[in-house]
């Protein structure tokens, strides 16, 4: 009888990758480490909103800031896609411990993921409309933003109702 593996020690060390990367899941999801990276993500959320607000503000504030700082951009609407960053990647660490768990519950975490989604591309097209005059000078960059709207609302409207 032939085996999938030719040798047997492969086989074992296959068995063991495995059996270690599920307790490494488990231990990972467990409720207190939960709790302890949405406690994480929150602080790291409101840090890294006060750091981009800090470094738009020096990139306006600076007559001629060096090219990284000049690249973080000059409009403070565009700051607060940063939380929406790490929101969106704590749910997909969410969206990880639900699948195994529950498939009613990991579909409601994918729906949550694409409204944020959309809400993070609402706020980055609104901070580049906050212009003067944008909507007179660039009428058909006006559709993204209302197809994100439109979306980003429909997709909270099916979260509620899911």
């Amino acid at each position: 009888m032939k085996h999938a593996y030719p040798n047997m020690h492969y086989a074992r060390v296959a068995t063991l990758s495995w059996t270690n990367l599920v307790q490494v899941h488990d231990h990972m999801f467990s409720e207190e480490n939960k709790e302890l990276l949405k406690w994480l993500v929150v602080k790291l959320s409101i840090a890294g909103f006060a750091v981009h607000l800090l470094l738009v503000f020096f990139a306006r504030a600076l007559p001629h800031p060096p090219p990284l700082l000049a690249a973080v951009g000059t409009n403070y609407l565009s700051v607060i896609t940063t939380p929406f960053n790490f929101i969106l990647f704590y749910e997909v660490l969410t969206l990880i411990a639900a699948l195994p768990a529950s498939t009613t519950r990991s579909i409601g975490n994918q729906f949550e993921i694409v409204s944020l989604v959309f809400i993070r591309d609402v706020f980055k097209d609104f901070s580049n409309a906050a212009e003067p005059n944008w909507l007179q000078e660039h009428p058909h960059q006006a559709i993204p933003l209302m197809f994100d709207m439109g979306g980003g609302l429909l997709m909270f409207l099916m979260v509620t109702v899911f």
